[in-house]
This record gives structure tokens, sequence and C-alpha cells, in this order.
């Protein structure tokens, strides 16, 4: 931890910190993280009320020191086992529920990879004006080779040339609504 932080939630169902409406959790590691620095992420209030859903119904293990029940060590996206809590799972295990999940509501849903939810949130970003620093805080991109990849279709239907031409064909010279 760097000097004069605090100490940050670890991304456990009871770390959320809940604002009105809304909360954020901290991402302790990630693909975008390695190094553990952590990243505070918002929650909306639909992912508030399904964390608040889980923690009710979610197990319960005696803790080893005090025989009490708890739900420490437990991760929001952990493997159950009915000796107590299981790792977190693997971003392949996460991948394999999304696709399941995105299969059972949508069985044309044909080639969904474990980055269809990133750059669809990309692509939802940008189409809602955010600008590239927003794309690249939001994703927790240190660069932003990959959010102009994943937006490169939708920038380019926005672009100068097809605003232009677009006006053109309309007859007048005013602003492209895109």
């Amino acid at each position: 931890m760097r000097p004069g932080r605090a100490p940050r939630p670890t991304g456990r169902p009871d770390d959320p910190e809940a604002r009105p409406g809304e909360g954020i959790i901290c991402i302790r590691r990630s693909k975008t993280d390695p190094e553990g620095e952590g990243a505070e992420v918002w929650l909306s209030a639909e992912a508030m009320v399904a964390l608040a859903a889980w923690r009710v119904v979610a197990p319960r293990w005696p803790d080893s020191v005090t025989g009490a029940p708890t739900r420490e060590g437990v991760f929001v996206f952990g493997h159950l086992r009915r000796g107590g809590p299981g790792e977190r799972m693997s971003p392949a295990a996460v991948r394999r529920v999304v696709v399941r999940r995105t299969g059972a509501a949508d069985p044309l849903a044909v080639g969904f990879s474990g980055h269809s939810l990133r750059v669809g949130a990309a692509q939802d970003l940008l189409a809602a004006g955010v600008d590239l620093a927003g794309l690249m805080q939001a994703g927790r991109w240190a660069s932003p080779q990959m959010p102009a990849r994943y937006t490169e279709r939708l920038r380019a239907v926005r672009g100068a040339v097809a605003r232009i031409r677009r006006s053109r064909q309309r007859g007048d010279h005013g602003q492209d609504p895109l």
C-alpha cells in the first residue's frame, strides 16, 4: 500500500461502500492491475441490490479460530465447497458462467468472448459521448490502444469524412447529428 493511503476494501462481498443509490468496491487485482494496486470501481444500484441479495443467501462456514459462522475469505466470484469457501474463480470459470448465461438469454449469441463485456461497455460509453480519457478510466486501461481498437467501427461511422458526406447528401451544411 502506498504511504498515506487508507486500507482499501478487498473485493469481497462485505466490502462495498454503500452510497445513496450506488456503491464503490475495490478490485484488488486484475489483468489491468497485475501488481495489485487495486482500483475502486462504481457499482450501480442494481449491482448493490444483487450483491445484498447474494449476501443474504451466501453460505457461512465456521471460523477456524472462533467457530462462529462467517463469510470471511469468501470472494464474490468464488467456488463454493461443502467444507468452506473455495478459491476465487479463475477468469476462465467466470467466462464460462457468462457464456452460459448469455447463451441462455440469447441462443444466437455466438462468438461471445471474455472481452465482449469490455468491448460493449466501451462502445456504449463512446456512443453516450464519453471521451477517450473517460473510456480509459472506466475500463482501467493504462494506454489508449485497447479502447481505441474496441471502438474503431463506431468511430469510423462517426468520423469526419462520414459526417461531411452525410451532410452533403442531405443538402445541408449543418452539423451531422451523429
